[in-house]
């Protein structure tokens, strides 16, 4: 028997939103927002200068808000990246993903 396994030089991605919490329910211009995140490297390689946005989004599927984080990240590495606060712009369904 035998097993493959592959292993990818450049693999990197956001696994867990830590803030703010599914569901979760802010006053309009009123609550601070703010996201947390953890960017893991799945690869072998560092890698530098990565972006990793977050963007606020509303039903009409418009970016309202964006905000980047520039990270480095060696091999197998992970990191907690918290964002800037925000304060939502607007009323209704909002998405905030990274």
């Amino acid at each position: 028997m035998f097993f493959y396994f592959s292993v990818n030089d450049h693999d990197v991605a956001v696994d867990q939103v830590f803030s703010p919490n599914n569901g979760s329910q802010f006053d309009l211009q009123r609550d601070p927002v703010q996201m947390v995140v953890r960017a893991i490297n799945y690869g072998i390689k560092t890698q530098n200068n990565l972006t990793v946005r977050m963007e606020l989004i509303n039903s009409k599927n418009e970016i309202l808000i964006t905000q980047d984080k520039v990270i480095n990240l060696i091999g197998g590495a992970t990191t907690i990246l918290p964002f800037d606060s925000i304060y939502l712009p607007e009323d209704g369904n909002l998405t905030l993903r990274a």
